[in-house]
């Protein structure tokens, strides 16, 4: 059998695929950290899991900043197999003497003089800021040489009265946590490729002219790295006609050991010195040979446990912390449970040491963290059919970065808690209700769902959050046509105290504006209108809606406008049967609608219905105008 490592990936057409240039748009987030930390004087650690692009991220940042200050000058430095502080000297010493001739060997014993000579060179470049990078440093850590490294790069970018050098910052990537410590000396996390707009960035970036987004998922799952993203991409994705149905690529990709071999063949060889000793080696391979189908802290600490039974081996507690620590054990976004890393496995695979199910790692994320990628994925696109004054999935258009951001956060949090989706249920659930326009389609239980949270909220609070919470309860029973149970629970909420189990204030990842809290207020308004319509009570309804529209300022541009205007028209004709009065309201309602038809059709639905059921009862198709515009937006939902 041919080794696998002696073929070039290609595409379908046999052309080896090159990719040099970088993908811009993707993990914005870590890349905005990185840039506010190169600044002069700071010690900047990049730390995170091998393979996750932490070099080319860094390179990327600063060459971005580059092209902006001219007075910059970058100095890049290879570390990777450098085992001692000396060697790191020469390396820097060979960097800067390519460039001039001005620097004589020192004594590379002597730190403090090796950094004078050096600000001495730089002295002379006509540049104000100097940039070091070190790239993968991890070995001087496992070598003991931290401190000493640590210490360099410290005297490195130090103000010297003596030696004028305008500014020197330290940058350096590792994926074996450094003891960072000191006033500027600060370290920027960047974790597995899991934000599914950083996914589709990628896979659009090298399978261009592409439509991916069916694709996403499979990555997120799978192939979180974005080393394996664009092998993906480029041999499976770029050509249309060729590329295999999403149900099918992860089959594919896991029989495809040339592609894997591809991915990870160059790190495999690193795997034991990242793991450190034979002990958590052994526990590994015992643990990835397991037939657990999902890894949690629990079941791990249940097969180290048994392995160790008669062992005297360390507390449980001080491996898994270390496994953590190293990104060995990698925590999945939006739940409690944990994977082990891809090239691990693959390490193990290659060894005969066979995971259980394949060779790929599954990063499986529960069922709110795949709502909101599914969410986050088409509100996005949809920015790009909206004007800038408009809205989009029951969002401002000018809110939506602070929305998306918050959905990013959620999606990508690995602490296995739940605020910061409380915070996006609050702060999007309009955009997620109107991207999801069927969801409340099963919602036998939710009022168990209900029950539960309200007990847990009634204790630990909010305020906010618990009588939001009574408030969906509401909105989800009218929904559901349970009206009367609808309408008491609206009454619950207003009788809940304004200051009840209120959190510390210090916790600003649940404070809610005063905006927030006004705008939810009149969403309630709006919706107990709804019950109170289908219970006979259509006057107390719409003096409700009119008090509503005239005293709320900027009320239009209220995600729950058009609900408003549709309930109008309710009252309308079931109170009095003035139906073409009614249909005025109907017709305001779509409009509203309107610019969000592309992206959720069915939006239109209700207000649509109400139309053609007043059309029905008149006989007559009324106003012509009315008419032609009842037929066009069917249309549009029946057709396109």
């Amino acid at each position: 059998m041919d080794n696998p490592g002696m073929r070039e990936i290609t595409n379908h057409r046999g052309n080896r695929q090159h990719s040099g240039t970088y993908v811009t748009g993707a993990r914005l987030s870590e890349k905005d950290q990185i840039r506010r930390l190169v600044l002069p004087g700071n010690v900047v650690q990049v730390c995170g899991p091998p393979m996750v692009g932490k070099s080319v991220l860094v390179d990327q940042v600063v060459e971005e900043i580059r092209e902006s200050n001219q007075n910059l000058k970058i100095f890049s430095i290879n570390c990777k197999h450098i085992n001692s502080l000396q060697q790191v000297l020469i390396k820097v010493h060979k960097t800067l003497f390519e460039a001039t001739t001005t620097l004589n060997p020192v004594d590379l014993e002597d730190t403090a003089r090796f950094v004078k000579k050096l600000k001495s060179v730089l002295q002379v470049k006509c540049c104000s800021h100097h940039v070091f990078v070190f790239h993968k440093t991890e070995t001087l850590r496992h070598a003991g040489e931290d401190h000493a490294f640590l210490d360099f790069l410290s005297r490195l970018v130090r103000s010297d009265c003596q030696v004028h050098v305008t500014g020197t910052t330290a940058v350096f990537t590792t994926f074996q946590q450094f003891p960072v410590i000191g006033e500027h000396v600060t370290g920027v996390q960047v974790g597995m490729l899991t934000d599914p707009l950083d996914i589709l960035t990628f896979l659009q970036h090298y399978a261009p002219g592409s439509c991916v987004r069916d694709y996403v998922d499979i990555c997120q799952r799978f192939l979180c790295l974005p080393e394996a993203v664009r092998r993906l991409a480029e041999e499976y994705l770029s050509i249309s006609s060729q590329r295999p149905p999403p149900g099918n690529l992860l089959s594919i990709v896991c029989r495809d050991k040339d592609l894997l071999y591809h991915i990870f063949h160059k790190r495999a060889t690193e795997v034991k010195s990242w793991i450190g000793n034979k002990r958590d080696f052994d526990f590994l391979t015992t643990l990835v040979q397991s037939s657990l189908n999902v890894l949690t802290e629990e079941s791990i600490r249940e097969i180290y446990q048994r392995r160790n039974l008669h062992q005297n081996y360390e507390d449980w507690s001080v491996c898994y912390r270390r496994l953590l620590k190293k990104y060995i054990l990698l925590r999945s976004p939006g739940t409690h449970s944990l994977s082990v890393h891809p090239l691990i496995l693959y390490y193990c695979n290659m060894h005969g040491l066979r995971p259980h199910s394949s060779s790929v790692n599954d990063h499986s994320t529960k069922s709110h963290t795949q709502l909101l990628c599914r969410v986050l994925m088409k509100t996005d696109k949809a920015m790009l059919s909206i004007s800038p004054r408009g809205h989009v999935f029951g969002c401002k258009v000018k809110d939506w970065p602070y929305t998306k951001q918050l959905m990013q956060t959620a999606i990508q949090d690995t602490t296995g808690g739940y605020k910061a989706f409380l915070k996006v249920a609050v702060s999007a659930r309009e955009v997620i209700i109107s991207s999801c326009p069927n969801g409340y389609a099963d919602c036998k239980s939710s009022d168990q769902h209900f029950e539960s949270a309200l007990k847990v909220l009634k204790t630990n609070g909010p305020t906010f959050f618990y009588r939001w919470a009574q408030r969906k309860r509401g909105i989800t029973l009218h929904r559901q046509g349970y009206h009367m149970k609808s309408l008491q629970a609206f009454k619950e909420s207003k009788m809940i105290p304004a200051h009840l189990a209120m959190l510390p204030s210090t916790d600003d990842i649940l404070s809610v504006p005063d905006s927030q809290a006004d705008e939810d207020l009149v969403s309630a308004q709006i919706h107990e209108s709804i019950p109170l319509i289908f219970t006979g009570e259509n006057i107390k309804a719409r003096n409700m809606l009119l008090q509503l529209k005239s005293s709320v300022p900027d009320i239009e541009h209220h995600p729950d406008y058009s609900i408003l205007l549709n309930s109008i028209g309710l009252t309308l004709e079931r109170a009095e049967n003035k139906i073409q009065e009614a249909l005025v309201w109907y017709q305001k309602s779509v409009i509203a609608r309107k610019p969000l038809r592309a992206i959720s059709p069915e939006i239109l639905t209700i207000p649509m219905v109400n139309i053609g059921m007043a059309f029905f009862q008149t006989g007559q198709f009324g106003p012509i105008g009315l008419k032609a515009e009842w037929h066009k937006q069917l249309d549009y939902l029946t057709v396109g």
